[in-house]
């Protein structure tokens, strides 16, 4: 278990509509005991070095629920065994209406020390129908093979580039039976990163159901082709 020595946050928004948030957090450093069996001495080992933790997150909300947003974080460790800085810009527009949305998401990520160092990236983008009856959204997401926020974060695996689309049939007015239904089928195509190799292909659908005394029901089917590939087993 780490202990802290302090964790300091601040938030907040201004009258712009400007969000900000500061995390910061210093931990102790930590040792294991080991006991050689042999001559039954003891002696220590430094499992985490003396760390400092930051987070700084900028978010401004613009007109018609849309946003853009920027977040760092940062971890530096004593005695330069492995520090890591994370940056990310994260953008959603909508129309006046607010019928369509675009997103863009970019993260940057550098691993520096004496254990390694490494640069990777991540970047998602997307546009979408998300209002009304009939609604879809098809995204591009790309993370290549040294990306890793783990240090303040986490990501189970990265070098992947996959796009994705879905379309529903939303019925939010009230029916004879139902207060709303809804119906969506979407697909996930996947590859690796490098080398450039297909993964796996993904088929969803499901139906859900809201009864008028509130409760509810849903159906879902998914496949996948038997020959989809696990690189990350």
């Amino acid at each position: 278990i780490t202990r802290l020595y302090n964790a300091t946050k601040i938030s907040g928004r201004t009258k712009g509509n400007l969000g900000i948030g500061f995390f910061n957090a210093v931990s102790a450093p930590m040792y294991a005991k080991i006991k050689n069996l042999t001559n039954d001495n003891d002696s220590s080992i430094l499992t985490e070095p003396l760390t400092n933790y930051n987070i700084i997150v900028l978010d401004q909300a613009l007109k018609n629920r849309s946003s853009i947003s920027f977040t760092n974080t940062n971890v530096l460790r004593k005695g330069n065994s492995r520090n890591a800085n994370v940056s990310s810009i994260d953008i959603s527009m909508f129309d006046k209406k607010n019928n369509h949305n675009f997103i863009f998401t970019g993260k940057y990520s550098n691993i520096w020390g004496k254990q390694e160092n490494k640069k990777g990236f991540t970047t998602v983008a997307g546009f979408g129908k998300v209002s009304g009856i009939i609604q879809y959204r098809a995204n591009v997401v790309v993370e290549s093979d040294k990306y890793d926020p783990n240090d303040l974060g986490f990501i189970q695996n990265n070098n992947s580039f996959e796009y994705n689309g879905s379309i529903s049939y939303n019925m939010i007015r009230p029916t004879r039976h139902f207060l709303n239904h809804s119906y969506r089928v979407s697909f996930n195509n996947v590859y690796l990163y490098k080398p450039f190799e297909w993964a796996s292909f993904q088929v969803n659908a499901r139906a859900f159901f809201l009864f008028k005394n509130f409760w509810d029901i849903y159906f879902s089917f998914q496949r996948s082709p038997l020959w989809n590939k696990d690189y990350f087993v």
